[in-house]
């Protein structure tokens, strides 16, 4: 049987406070909101709600592993930076 998310649950899941921001999250990440034909109660499915949490985590995780290797690959352009790069990493090395 299919678990299902409250709105509420889901709110204190992500950290959230307002439901405009729960319900804004879900129609970005791809997440049917649902409800009960004659009530007010909204859910989402619990396998779906998972997908698009471990989704989210994986593009930030990605995005951060291509900053670093953005970073690693400075290579400095000038004499003076050229210089102070190679202070820096002999002042680096004596410690």
């Amino acid at each position: 049987m299919l678990q299902r998310i409250y709105l509420q649950s889901g709110l204190t899941e992500l950290g959230y406070k307002d439901r405009r921001s729960f319900k804004r999250w879900c129609e970005n990440n791809g997440v049917e909101i649902l409800s009960d034909n004659g009530s007010n109660k909204m859910y989402v499915l619990e396998e779906e709600f998972k997908e698009a949490k471990a989704r989210k985590a994986n593009d930030y995780l990605k995005r951060k592993e291509a900053e670093l290797k953005k970073q690693n690959n400075y290579k400095p352009q000038g004499e003076h930076e050229k210089k102070f790069i190679s202070i820096l990493t002999r002042k680096s090395s004596e410690l």
